[in-house]
């Protein structure tokens, strides 16, 4: 069970109070989870964001109706020594292989409908989950509230996210790229040689296989198998990494009372409004 907390709507404040309390009440039922909205951008640049208005069953993960998604997961703890640093030669590989095992999923699912079944060929979406950040901050002994603590997590997010783009890159070198770029193409056919010439161009350096690679979510930003600490809400702000987030909790928020939680939930919806009101993106060409 999910609840959507929409934040901008025009409420009361007792009215968002309530919700909020009632939301802290359930905390302790793992099942149920608050969601918040956000917007999905894709990996290429080329290609706008789009609004989430339903939820993917795994992960809890908000998506545009009607979209077909093959989900991945990789624990950055599992390439990270005793000392937290981690092995980036073999995750390299690793993020390669959720790139390269999700084209094959879209190749072999079968979606059940003949709108999903578009989506897929025409998006080819992956939802490559990474987590394990917090586990890997705390071999490291870092200080999550540190202000370097979150530029060197964003750095690694950077690192993904151009690993994932340069594999999905080389498979749309070999099988073609994401088939929505031709409807881009086929408007700036009205738009003279010189746009056309220029499309090419960014086409050439930046179409992908796939709209949509990386997803992250608030809840892996906190180690595992503890309490919560809130301080690791510092690092909320890499989550603007993200093409997709993901919701679906598995820390224990049971000892925070209803400031703090109502509090971190404010703070994850003032990140995801920042991501969305940021995207750079084509949206005319």
């Amino acid at each position: 069970m999910y609840f959507v907390v929409d934040t901008r709507l025009p409420r009361s404040r007792d009215e968002l109070s309530q919700i909020w309390q009632r939301l802290w009440e359930l905390r302790r039922v793992v099942p149920v989870t608050a969601t918040l909205p956000v917007v999905v951008s894709s990996a290429c640049a080329l290609l706008p964001e789009e609004p989430a208005t339903t939820v993917s069953a795994p992960g809890l993960l908000p998506v545009p109706a009607d979209s077909a998604w093959v989900h991945g997961d990789l624990d950055l703890a599992a390439f990270a020594r005793a000392d937290g640093e981690l092995d980036l030669g073999a995750l390299e590989q690793a993020l390669h292989a959720c790139v390269s095992s999700g084209e094959t999923g879209h190749d072999r699912a079968s979606w059940g409908s003949n709108r999903l079944a578009s989506d897929s060929r025409l998006n080819r979406r992956l939802a490559i989950r990474v987590r394990g950040w917090g586990d890997v901050l705390r071999r490291r002994g870092a200080d999550p509230g540190a202000l370097q603590t979150l530029r060197e997590v964003e750095q690694l997010a950077d690192w993904i996210n151009a690993v994932l783009r340069d594999a999905s890159r080389q498979l749309a070198r070999e099988h073609g790229h994401c088939p929505s770029l031709d409807a881009t193409s086929a408007r700036v056919l009205d738009f003279g040689s010189e746009m056309q010439a220029r499309w090419r161009r960014a086409i050439g350096a930046s179409a992908l296989r796939h709209r949509n690679l990386l997803t992250l979510s608030p809840w892996d930003l906190f180690p595992s198998g503890e309490p919560a600490d809130l301080r690791y809400a510092d690092l909320l702000p890499l989550l603007t990494r993200a093409n997709s987030v993901c919701f679906r909790r598995n820390v224990d928020i049971d000892h925070w009372n209803i400031n703090e939680f109502r509090g971190f939930h404010e703070r994850l919806a003032a990140t995801l409004r920042c991501k969305n009101d940021a995207q750079p993106i084509a949206k005319q060409v």
